[in-house]
């Protein structure tokens, strides 16, 4: 009996979206028909339907609305089969009917219309609790509430929890969408995770992979540092260093250094500085590099670089200024970029539900990036030096600006 109830269920569910389709199609004819000037009077057209496509893959009209919907009940052969058939005849879903019969076959209220999963993939559980991960999480989830969903999270790095495991409990909980966050090595998803990204929508936050190639949402820290450089060149400085580990620099594809060589374009020869490889234990290389170079304000994500400053005798902001490119609200005084990890997830999870409404599942045929900017924080780690116009201005002036932090560095280098 149980079997009989859910056999009428589903055929009464695809000719709900038969009679939707045909419904827009005369609806969107009509409508070009009086675009066009026409006052003819038509009658019912015949537009491509389930029942149509059924016939032509020889398939029941429930088959043909699973494999729509990319059902994994249905093999991927048949869903292919379908599919390819659907486009020939002209036959498309309807993202908002569709949706709504999604939440009738699952007895979902209109109030919460799904459930959402935030996988950090790194095998590191330090990557997965770190400041920005959770910024990410946070707003996403906030704003995946406030759209009807639920937003579970699950880790990689737990024992337990194997990419068979997770397939399972995605299955078991209905889940079809997802947010990534890595790192990834070499730009890479996990191969033994092919098999979730070809039944769920997925959107990957905080960087963009390659392989493959993947939606998603991320800073452009190209423009972060070269906004950077822009508002240190107002404030008065004139030679601006980078200070950025290689690593961290390779997982955004190089983008902070790129930004930052472009806008070393626009200087001087002599006032151009080649960036610093940052590492932890390189205090004496960075010490080299800053009294080769003299550098009078820098760029970094290392917070540490401030007490080495400190140590050679040259403290920011009073000889160097210093700038970092991602200034969070734990980095009390520093002046920055703040990225605004808090709107990167919130814009993360709204591309991430309108795939789920165009149902639009596994890796895309071409790959859509959402870069989202930053803006300048200032605090007590920069000074508004004296303009280049200012300093021609004055008496005597010799047209080349100099600076309190030029003079400080000529006076300490050996």
């Amino acid at each position: 009996m149980e079997g009989k109830i859910q056999s009428m269920e589903c055929f009464f569910l695809s000719d709900i979206e038969e009679m939707s389709s045909a419904f827009l199609f005369n609806c969107l004819t009509y409508c070009s028909l009086k675009a066009q000037g026409s006052n003819l009077r038509i009658g019912p057209v015949s537009a491509p339907t389930i029942r149509s496509v059924a016939k032509v893959a020889k398939v029941s009209t429930a088959t043909v609305s699973m494999a729509m919907r990319n059902d994994p009940r249905i093999t991927l052969e048949v869903r292919e089969h379908v599919q390819k058939l659907a486009k020939k005849c002209g036959y498309q879903i309807n993202p908002v009917v569709s949706r709504l019969l999604s939440q009738m076959r699952s007895n979902q209220s209109a109030a919460r219309q799904g459930i959402l999963g935030f996988l950090s993939t790194s095998s590191h559980s330090e990557d997965a609790s770190c400041a920005f991960t959770k910024t990410w999480l946070a707003s996403a989830r906030q704003r995946a509430e406030e759209l009807g969903f639920w937003l579970d999270e699950f880790a990689l790095h737990e024992k337990e929890l194997s990419p068979g495991r997770l397939l399972e409990i995605l299955e078991a909980r209905n889940i079809r969408g997802l947010m990534l966050a890595g790192p990834f090595l070499d730009h890479s998803i996990p191969r033994d995770l092919y098999d979730i990204l070809g039944r769920s929508s997925v959107v990957v936050v905080g960087e963009r992979t390659s392989k493959p190639a993947l939606d998603c949402v991320l800073n452009d820290q190209f423009l972060t540092t070269s906004d950077a450089v822009a508002k240190c060149l107002a404030s008065g400085y004139r030679r601006p260093g980078l200070c950025i580990h290689p690593d961290l620099d390779g997982v955004v594809e190089n983008r902070f250094s790129a930004g930052f060589l472009v806008s070393q374009r626009q200087l001087p020869a002599d006032r151009q500085i080649p960036e610093h490889p940052y590492q932890a234990r390189g205090e004496k290389d960075f010490v080299a590099w800053v009294r080769r170079y003299h550098p009078d304000v820098i760029l970094t994500l290392h917070p540490e670089i401030k007490i080495w400053l400190e140590k050679m005798g040259t403290p920011s902001p009073q000889s160097i200024g210093l700038v970092h490119l991602d200034r969070t609200k734990e980095l009390t005084g520093w002046s920055g970029m703040k990225q605004d990890h808090e709107h990167l997830g919130t814009a993360a999870v709204e591309m991430l539900i309108n795939h789920l409404f165009h149902n639009e599942v596994g890796i895309p045929p071409f790959q859509r990036c959402l870069f989202l900017g930053s803006r300048w924080v200032e605090g007590r780690t920069t000074l508004r030096l004296a303009s280049s116009r200012e300093a021609t201005s004055k008496p005597g002036g010799t047209g080349k600006p100099s600076t309190r932090n030029e003079t400080t560095q000529r006076r300490k280098s050996p």
